[in-house]
């Protein structure tokens, strides 16, 4: 919710929930493997984000390929070039999803080509994920090396420390 209060209103954003299949949670969609476009930030978003936030239960298993593929999908409808994904995790990537995410890897690098980058920053909840599995994804999507938060409590101080930086990095492109 903290990084949800920090995106400033021209920001588009979905939030997508993942384990062994992904789903939006925000916006909502009303039919099955709907693909959404992002939205504003607007205040009244932010509010019904939040509140989609505050209606999860954690699931087992962690397949990555199935939220990145539902986030970049959405991002392919929006008006934007860059997307920024902040990825959190609490556990290991299974197994069995090594060879699907290898494969949106490859989908995102090809689409970067075309002027369309889809970076992912990684942040690594608790000590039950693996450090390397996260650095992949980062070096594949351009984004930044994982950030570990051994306590969850202090995501909102990564959070609000994250959009600070992103902000002065825009301005002083400028």
């Amino acid at each position: 919710k903290a990084f949800v209060d920090e995106l400033p209103e021209s920001d588009y954003f979905v939030l997508v929930n993942y384990h062994t299949t992904a789903r939006f949670i925000f916006p909502q969609v009303k039919v099955r493997d709907e693909i959404v476009k992002p939205v504003l930030a607007t205040a009244e978003n932010k509010r019904l984000a939040k509140q989609a936030i505050d209606a999860l239960d954690s699931e087992e298993n962690t397949y990555p390929s199935t939220g990145i593929s539902l986030a970049y999908n959405s991002f392919l409808l929006s008006p934007c070039d860059e997307a920024t994904v902040i990825f959190l995790t609490d556990g290991q990537f299974h197994d069995n999803d090594a060879n699907p995410l290898e494969k949106m890897l490859v989908k995102i690098e090809a689409k970067r080509k075309e002027g369309r980058s889809f970076k992912i920053f990684p942040r690594g909840i608790g000590t039950d994920f693996t450090v390397g599995q996260l650095r992949q994804v980062a070096d594949r999507t351009l984004g930044t090396p994982p950030r570990v938060v051994a306590n969850p409590s202090d995501l909102k101080a990564d959070f609000v420390d994250w959009m600070e930086k992103a902000k002065e990095a825009t301005l002083s492109n400028m």
